[in-house]
């Protein structure tokens, strides 16, 4: 189960303007052109696979798996506002779109791992994850222009986004005596990921699919171990915790003729996960059972320029995401 929230904030230098999750790429009294904003809050299902094969060679142990997911089922709103003060009242925007999101996963991993003697050994992993996540939805507007002459308007949105990823690294696994085995691994992440959105402002489309890509830089830390409680049976847990160098998340885009949007964004993801599992073995199988949790905050910001680049402008991204699950592993053989 995830839990997926993203707000956006810009701030234009020359005027009292402070926009929030606004998503319409205009501003009436400049002539210019916000960047577009993706405000969302998320929650989905997930159902995850995995499956894999082990080679012993020597002294080096060989486990090379595959995995995947698809999103079972869903909740998803995009609350878009926008709201300035130019004139008493000011003036607002408002839609509440409710919709839903589609998506899956897939990645493979490969573990080598030497055993240097009877209680130590040196693993090592290269692995690579792509995901996509497709939330839509629509909403009546309840802001200033959805009043008479057309109360209500219908606003309807689609986002999609894509993110490759790659992992490698290495650690070290002990048997530690009286404790069990515990282990402490290293490792870099690559993230590339994009953003596409398609907008219907009550008959107005804006299909913008020019985003470059948000690059990330990554040192994940994992902590293991593992305690036999009798022959057959064993507890075992860990603790993950990353973070990230943004080093792009920019809004750029080609809105019209002449009119662009050009704000760079950076600064840093981080995040925690715990995880809390156990193994049974029978005659010829061993099951594996667990539960984990875990959170993530990405935090940007950025200054740049909109509508013909005369604007200048600073910009706010946080987005916040927290998930639990439950599962279990069967291991086939003695």
């Amino acid at each position: 189960y995830r839990s997926e929230k993203q707000k956006e904030w810009f701030r234009e230098n020359d005027h009292e303007l402070d926009v929030k999750n606004n998503v319409w790429p205009w501003e009436y009294f400049d002539g210019g052109f916000f960047p577009f904003m993706i405000p969302y809050d998320s929650s989905y299902w997930e159902l995850l696979g995995k499956a894999g094969v082990k080679k012993k060679l020597n002294a080096v142990d060989i486990d090379w798996s595959v995995r995947g997911g698809y999103i079972l089922s869903s909740d998803s709103e995009n609350q878009y506002e926008n709201t300035w003060e130019y004139s008493p009242g000011g003036h607002d925007y408002h839609a509440d779109a409710k919709g839903d999101v589609r998506g899956y996963r897939i990645g493979s991993d490969l573990w080598i791992r030497r055993q240097v003697n009877e209680g130590l050994s040196l693993p090592f992993l290269v692995s690579v994850d792509y995901t996509k996540k497709d939330r839509d939805g629509e909403g009546r507007g309840t802001g200033y222009v959805d009043g008479d002459p057309f109360p209500g308007r219908l606003y309807q949105y689609e986002h999609i986004t894509r993110t490759f990823e790659v992992k490698a690294g290495g650690g070290i696994e002990k048997e530690v005596k009286g404790c069990g085995r515990v282990g402490a691994g290293l490792y870099y992440n690559y993230l590339q990921s994009r953003d596409d959105l398609w907008f219907d402002d009550y008959g107005n489309i804006y299909n913008n699919t020019r985003y470059p890509s948000n690059k990330e830089h990554r040192l994940v830390l994992n902590l293991a171990g593992e305690r036999e409680v009798c022959s057959d049976f064993t507890l075992r847990g860990g603790l993950d915790f990353f973070y990230g160098w943004v080093v792009s998340d920019d809004y750029k885009s080609y809105v019209s003729d002449g009119d662009i949007v050009d704000i760079s964004l950076d600064g840093k993801n981080w995040g925690i996960g715990a995880s809390l599992g156990a193994s049974k073995k029978f005659s010829c199988v061993t099951l594996e059972p667990f539960i984990k949790a875990g959170y993530r905050e990405f935090d940007v910001n950025g200054n740049g320029s909109w509508g013909t680049g005369d604007y200048r402008g600073s910009m706010d991204k946080l987005k916040t995401e927290w998930f639990t699950g439950a599962g279990f592993s069967l291991l086939f053989g003695k």
